[in-house]
């Protein structure tokens, strides 16, 4: 530790020797003797570095885990994995069950299924608590962990051994009066207050659990999380009760965030634990404790709340799926002997050929679908098998899924041009709320839930990207930024209730994934200046930037058909995007009520597009045409239509006219000047050719063809022309 090694007087006498203690040469302090001195045998060969004569110069290896896998998070876990690269088996360690009496424990799981699947306890009594035997340090030492005492290091021992928290409560601190233990698991009380181990006093919220005890039921442990200050193992402890349990990850993860308290144990309760494995976790350190520290043990009480055994999870992995991912396959024993030499119970199926029936095992969190094991084949088979090979593009190639065409170079082209329209792209999680779905969308909307969520904010998959956006734009007005564009592109989920179709491995689940591109347009358009008023955005500033979407994508055609049946549109105010029978998306004001909800004082108008359905099928290439050397000619036309015509349908009916190089509609009038029931519209076209001057007869001969088909197709009376 930098002490310097001299000559020195010991209590006025002089030395020329020096004694350091384990603590100078900067070993933990838990290693120094009572006495100060820590004795080598007569036989400690000189020269040997003292780890190595100690036992501690263990090789010690830091592994990155991944948050899905909590399986990892122990000895055991990494040595599966190990031995399955290995070829060796896994050997644990031999525990044996223990019996006897179980009284006087009692535990009841108010909690229910969802938050405790299951809680075990034992009762150890005359028990000596002490330090730890030297083995027992050195293990946990190597791992970073500090020796307490023998009770607590042996909790800590299986904790790493094979990633099962445990909890050891001084037992003569939780009984009652009659001398029986009361154990119960409940939802702590809003404004609870709980001493904690580390001295600290929290403010519980009712979405905390708590383990009590005694028919008063205090607070005697935070589930997963922390013990408390008032059970805690002592030098006086002579019974203790050992706990082992099961609780719902997304509930210690968010009591740990919330109270700031990552522990070891919330740490793998938020990962996942293996549920198959609780009781054994307890028999181990039972056995240890009895080793280490002496007393009795008492049969463990356990209290399920659920009798009935969880059933494994079954997957059909197809042969053709893993050539289809991979390139290549290994034959289908190979794959089953992958597969088991991690845990997965895997056999070809009966009467099938090329496919592998799977059960995955309870510590497998990260295994939900087929394509999980095919990445289990791969990790396990060696990535060096697979062969580097360039993708076939030839004539009559299959044509890619629209997942696949959705590329990275087609969303930033849609990014570059909405940037070029003054939009900003807003980068939100993928997640969301309920209740910012409810605001949205109303009630009785189908979520796609998330099974682990680090909190109810982010709880549900998003089924609209709107959910992120309006946020945001509350958070701009809060800082005073009022004139917004933005625009978001990625993922959104939606539960599919149809037959899956098409064979999408996204509907493998039951979820239909899309990629949305969501628009918001709120504030002025044009600012207030010395020549006029501020012009505030509206409907046709929105319908523009859609528009101007499409012609960039080269794809024609496209109508606004009013009346978006969307539950956060205003039913005035909002227009569907169609080609046809085709539905692109949507635009328009949100509703008054969305508004409201989310606390946005100002008209905010979106737009919604379903990105795979633009995608246009073909490279859309955009050519050069020339200008024409000869003049055009500008014609204005005013028409009286009923009232339910758009100008939409006479767009699309004055389009089909020769020589039209432009329509452009600048009038719209209902009101006294014409009769009830319907409606002007004045619109201008531009007449031209690529080769010669229009003559007054070709001109006429539009202006005949475009009175002749407004008045077929809609009985349209002229007002004038010009």
């Amino acid at each position: 530790n930098g002490l310097e090694i001299k000559a020195a007087k010991i209590r006025g006498v002089a030395s020329e020797g020096m004694l350091c203690s384990l603590d100078e040469l900067c070993f933990d302090k838990s290693w120094q003797a009572e006495e100060g001195i820590y004795q080598l045998a007569k036989d400690a060969p000189v020269g040997l570095p003292l780890a190595g004569y100690l036992g501690l110069d263990d090789w010690i290896l830091e592994i990155g885990v991944t948050p899905n896998r909590g399986d990892a998070l122990s000895h055991i876990g990494v040595a599966r994995d190990v031995a399955a690269l290995f070829g060796l088996t896994l050997k644990w360690p031999e525990v044996k069950p223990l019996e006897g009496d179980a009284r006087p424990v009692v535990i009841e799981n108010a909690a229910g299924v969802g938050l405790c699947p299951q809680y075990f306890g034992r009762l150890i009594e005359g028990v000596k608590v002490g330090p730890s035997p030297d083995w027992l340090k050195k293990r946990l030492e190597a791992v970073g962990v500090r020796s307490h005492n023998n009770l607590v290091d042996v909790t800590n021992f299986v904790l790493f051994e094979m990633g099962q928290p445990l909890h050891a409560f001084d037992a003569g601190k939780l009984k009652d009066g009659d001398g029986s233990i009361r154990i119960s698991v409940r939802q702590a009380r809003d404004g609870e207050k709980f001493q904690a181990l580390n001295d600290k006093t929290l403010d519980l919220k009712n979405s905390d659990l708590l383990i009590a005890a005694g028919k008063d039921a205090r607070g005697v442990a935070l589930a997963g999380v922390m013990g408390g200050k008032d059970t805690e193992v002592s030098e006086k402890t002579v019974n203790v009760l050992l706990e082992a349990a099961e609780f719902q990850p997304s509930s210690v993860r968010r009591t740990s965030r919330r109270l700031g308290l990552l522990s070891d144990a919330a740490f793998r309760y938020e990962r996942g634990i293996d549920s198959s494995r609780v009781e054994w976790a307890m028999n181990r350190a039972t056995q240890i404790i009895l080793d280490v520290a002496g007393g009795k043990a008492r049969k463990a009480v356990c209290h399920s709340a659920t009798k009935e055994k969880r059933p494994p999870l079954a997957l059909r992995l197809r042969l053709a799926e893993i050539q289809r991912v991979l390139g290549k396959c290994p034959e289908i024993s190979e794959v089953v002997r992958l597969l088991r030499s991690i845990g997965i119970h895997a056999e070809p199926a009966a009467g099938e050929s090329g496919v592998v029936q799977a059960e995955v095992p309870a510590w497998r969190k990260d295994i939900r679908r087929s394509i999980d094991l095919v990445e289990e084949v791969i990790r396990l088979w060696g990535f060096d098998r697979l062969e580097g090979k360039l993708p076939l593009a030839g004539i009559g190639a299959e044509e890619p899924k629209l997942s696949q065409r959705v590329s990275y170079f087609f969303v930033r082209r849609l990014r570059r041009h909405l940037a070029s329209l003054g939009f900003f792209e807003a980068v939100n999680y993928g997640f969301t709320s309920k209740e910012a779905v409810t605001k949205l969308m109303g009630e009785g909307h189908s979520l796609v839930e998330i099974q682990n969520p680090v909190s109810l904010d982010y709880a549900v998959m998003k089924p609209s990207l709107l959910t992120g956006l309006l946020p945001n734009v509350f958070h701009n007005f809060a800082h005073r930024r009022r004139n917004l564009r933005l625009f978001e592109v990625r993922r959104v989920f939606e539960n599919h209730a149809g037959p899956l179709y098409g064979g999408d491995e996204r509907l493998e689940t039951g979820v239909r994934e899309r990629t949305q591109l969501s628009l918001v347009l709120t504030g002025d358009e044009v600012d207030e200046f010395w020549q006029g008023k501020a012009v505030p955005v509206d409907f046709y500033s929105m319908k523009g930037a859609v528009e101007s979407l499409f012609e960039l994508l080269g794809v024609g055609g496209i109508q606004f058909r009013a009346g978006a049946a969307r539950p956060y549109l205003h039913p005035g105010q909002s227009a569907e995007i169609v080609q046809g029978n085709r539905v692109y998306g949507v635009v328009g004001r949100l509703h008054p009520r969305v508004e409201k909800s989310f606390e946005l004082d100002q008209d905010v108008f979106v737009a919604e597009l379903d990105v795979e359905a633009v995608l246009p099928k073909e490279q859309t290439v955009v050519r050069f045409r020339a200008f024409s050397h000869f003049p055009q000619v500008e014609r204005d036309f005013s028409v009286l239509v009923r009232n339910d015509v758009t100008s939409a349908q006479l767009r699309a009916a004055v389009s089909k006219v020769p020589l039209l190089r432009e329509l452009r509609f600048f009038d719209v009038y209902r009101g006294s000047r014409v009769p009830d029931g319907f409606v002007s519209y004045a619109f201008r076209v531009v007449l031209g050719s690529d080769d010669h001057t229009l003559t007054d007869e070709e001109i006429k001969k539009v202006q005949d063809a475009i009175f002749q088909g407004l008045q077929k197709e809609f009985s349209a009376q002229f007002a004038g022309l010009r």
